[in-house]
């Protein structure tokens, strides 16, 4: 088997070396690295071309006129050609023995169409904050189901995918800008099982705490792909869809609530009130639940209690 490292990038020059040689240390190396530089304006250009010129044409760089991380991977599918490809963005890092794991995992079975490993997390200094656990857990075989309901890979590197399934589910959607992996994911796990390494193999740079505001357009971009996989299904599986979507959906005031505690913890009570009320109009027959309408109200109250506190508190 071939396998081929994508790395996306844009102005990362000073953490894509890290991520290299995570990949040229590799116990099992993989046949071909390209570096795709998303027009970068840094040194991403210079740092490569050390690399390249140290291993021999191993590495490569293409430079593109910035399009975004989906444009980017997509490019580097074509100009690639292994057998299975890891997807690596340029701010984070396998294990030594990652590609060895996930290609033997890969090769468990001719129908496997994703082998991916647990995850560990990082600071922006590359210090360890421990594992990554999806909320739902990890899951292997057939995960169609399990995907629509949660995202439990935790980015594109901790994977290695059989090429000819990726050509086949249809490459990357340039045009998403969030969840555009999970997207990917479901419409491979249509066309074969997933395998799951059980160890950490990849590892996630964190380099912020999420704002609210970044969250909440998390939650209307998994709207978003829901509409679009609605497209794509018709009988049992469109049904199995469409009791996600409406699920998810329904959960909007509660989530809304949960981000108004997050505004308000943060300070930004004219923020958690404004989610709160939104919360309370935006799905009215919700209100019909005495038991929701309860919760829903008493949240209320309690933001707008912190609120009056924190007024009292700046006289």
């Amino acid at each position: 088997m071939k396998i081929s490292v994508i790395i996306p990038s844009y102005n990362r020059a000073p953490l894509v070396t890290a991520t290299l040689e995570s990949v040229l240390s590799q116990t099992r190396p993989p046949e071909e690295i390209i570096v795709v530089d998303d027009g970068s304006t840094d040194d991403t250009r210079a740092v490569i071309a050390a690399y390249a010129a140290a291993n021999g044409g191993r590495v490569r760089y293409h430079l593109q006129k910035n399009a975004g991380p989906s444009a980017a991977r997509n490019t580097g599918l074509a100009l690639t050609d292994g057998d299975a490809v890891c997807m690596l963005d340029s701010d984070d890092r396998l294990h030594p023995a990652a590609l060895e794991r996930l290609e033997a995992a890969l090769e468990a079975g001719p129908t496997v169409a994703v082998a991916y490993s647990s995850a560990g997390m990082m600071d922006a200094d590359g210090v360890s904050l421990g594992p990554w656990k999806p909320g739902k857990g990890y899951h292997a075989g057939d995960v169609w189901e399990d995907l629509l309901r949660g995202n439990f890979i935790r980015s594109p590197g901790a994977a290695l995918v059989r090429r000819a399934l990726l050509e086949q589910a249809g490459r990357w959607d340039e045009a998403l800008r969030l969840n555009e992996d999970w997207y990917l994911w479901v419409r491979l796990a249509e066309l074969g099982p997933f395998a799951h390494v059980d160890e950490p193999l990849f590892f996630y740079r964190v380099h912020a705490a999420a704002a609210s505001s970044g969250i909440w357009a998390m939650h209307r971009a998994t709207l978003r792909m829901y509409d679009l996989l609605r497209r794509r299904y018709q009988g049992e599986r469109a049904r199995a869809l469409e009791a996600v979507r409406r699920e998810v959906r329904a959960a909007q005031p509660l989530y809304l609530l949960a981000l108004a505690r997050h505004d308000l913890r943060r300070g930004r009570p004219g923020a958690a009130l404004a989610k709160a009320v939104q919360a309370l109009w935006m799905r009215p027959q919700y209100l019909l639940d005495r038991r929701l309408a309860r919760r829903v109200s008493q949240e209320a109250r309690r933001i707008l209690a912190g609120r009056a506190g924190r007024g009292a508190e700046s006289l």
